[in-house]
């Protein structure tokens, strides 16, 4: 028997645990770019740039994607911005788009998930409309 609390249940911990790594990830950027104005030698944190990010799917190629944007703050962070796009394919392990700069933030879109469309199924379809034309 079909148990719809239990799918919304596990939906709801993945939700949560992408939520959590993609956080953590972007913690990990922050520090390591630094990121964040401090104040001596154990940085008390007084600024830091902005994240936000939304996981989207294209119409398209029903591939997911994730869209991150690094808000400008009109400060000396600004300028790093725009060199992220090596951190973040190493950091996330997935392929990254060159920034787009806008006048308020820097957006980098990253496939996460690629559709399971197979190639292979078109093949077919084209290899046996060959052998009925002939």
């Amino acid at each position: 028997m079909f148990n719809w609390f239990m799918t919304v249940k596990l939906y709801r911990i993945r939700k949560i645990n992408f939520r959590l790594f993609i956080r953590s990830k972007l913690q990990y950027l922050l520090q390591q770019q630094e990121l964040y104005n401090g104040i001596g030698e154990r940085s008390k944190v007084t600024g830091s740039i902005i994240v936000k990010y939304k996981k989207t799917k294209e119409k398209n190629t029903g591939d997911t994607v994730l869209i991150l944007r690094f808000i400008n703050s009109a400060s000396v962070l600004d300028k790093k911005l725009t060199s992220l796009h090596n951190a973040l394919e190493t950091i996330l392990n997935r392929e990254c788009s060159q920034p787009v700069s806008h006048r308020q933030y820097v957006e980098y879109s990253i496939i996460w998930k690629v559709s399971e469309i197979d190639d292979d199924i078109y093949l077919f379809e084209n290899e046996g409309n060959k052998d009925d034309s002939n």
